[in-house]
């Protein structure tokens, strides 16, 4: 089993420049709205703000917070 590094803050990745493209694209019409999933391992989502913030984007990050012990339950 391998552990994979972590990515280079000062690069661009393919991901990243198709996710500003499609922003650049959508948000001539209107607001624009990213999700990004926790898996328990990597949180994206500081990365993807700043990413998107030095494309010229006004972002922010918005968290769900799950309530403990109700199955679904959002806060």
């Amino acid at each position: 089993m391998t552990t994979p590094q972590n990515l280079k803050e000062d690069d661009l990745y393919a991901k990243e420049r198709a996710l500003i493209a499609d922003a650049k694209e959508e948000c001539g019409r209107a607001a624009l709205q990213v999700y990004a999933t926790y898996t328990g391992e990597k949180d994206v989502t500081l990365r993807l703000e700043s990413v998107l913030r030095q494309a010229g984007f006004r972002v922010a990050v918005l968290r769900l917070l799950r309530c403990h012990g109700q199955a679904g339950g959002v806060v």
